[in-house]
């Protein structure tokens, strides 16, 4: 899916509830996001119905949820109707909390797990070696794709410091 609010708050929301979300890169070909969907062992698929060509047998396999309504289609705003409150799950630095994939220029692309500490980590690294600390009262502008550590971790920088976020 593209950037949106939406996908921030699937990502998110496995975060909170200990699954490990794995971005995939709306610019692969289907083959691609096969060999990735199949290696990532996933189990849910979310997406923007702009993108459902791309999947192929793996993928048209998985549940599929829509980030924006879709008609005939289960979309993200039905899928959690009902849902109810996330059960406390302890969650240690260490744990995963996303399987990214390198964009495979000297081969197939590799899965790497990051953990949570990881990202925090790099939130805090990326102000220690600006100077910039945002505040409450700023606005993050996340502008590369969250399926890639830049976008994921701008958008961090946002929630970690309570920063309001445009999501472009």
């Amino acid at each position: 899916a593209k950037n949106s609010v939406d996908n921030l708050c699937v990502f998110l929301a496995c975060a909170r509830i200990g699954a490990i979300a794995a971005g995939l890169n709306y610019r692969l070909s289907e083959g691609e996001l096969e060999y990735i969907a199949d290696d990532a062992q996933l189990v849910a698929l979310f997406l923007d119905a702009e993108f459902d060509s791309l999947c192929g047998p793996v993928m048209q396999a998985l549940p599929r949820i829509y980030l924006a309504p879709t008609a005939g289609q289960d979309d993200l705003k039905n899928w959690c109707k009902g849902a109810n409150a996330a059960a406390e799950v302890d969650i240690a630095g260490d744990d995963i909390l996303f399987h990214m994939y390198t964009s495979g220029t000297t081969g197939r692309p590799k899965g790497v797990l990051i953990s949570h500490s990881n990202v925090l980590l790099n939130s805090y690294q990326a102000s220690m070696s600006t100077g910039v600390w945002p505040a409450e009262n700023d606005k993050a502008l996340v502008i590369a794709p969250t399926f890639h550590a830049v976008g994921l971790v701008g958008a961090m920088l946002g929630v970690i410091y309570g920063s309001a976020m445009v999501i472009h």
